[in-house]
């Protein structure tokens, strides 16, 4: 299940943090937030594996986050609020 879950995951946040960057809306937030993407993501891999029980829950706040994140700058955008 944790691989699905990367499946489901990823490529949609990878395609927001794209799309933004595309945008020209990326800035100096837009890296570090990628890299807590993918702290997040190994944690929610490690907490599956039952080494780190917690860590699933980490990888799936950091996700939504992140995702929550692309699409209100996205919508900003897209209002032109931004």
């Amino acid at each position: 299940r944790a691989q699905l879950n990367f499946i489901e995951q990823t490529p949609i946040t990878l395609l927001g943090v794209g799309l933004v960057e595309m945008a020209g809306k990326g800035g100096q937030w837009l890296a570090p937030l990628g890299a807590l993407f993918l702290l997040g993501r190994v944690c929610h891999g490690i907490g599956m594996d039952g080494t780190f029980k917690p860590g699933r829950g980490i990888g799936m706040l950091t996700g939504m986050v992140l995702q929550l994140t692309l699409v209100v700058v996205a919508v900003g955008t897209a209002l032109g609020k931004f």
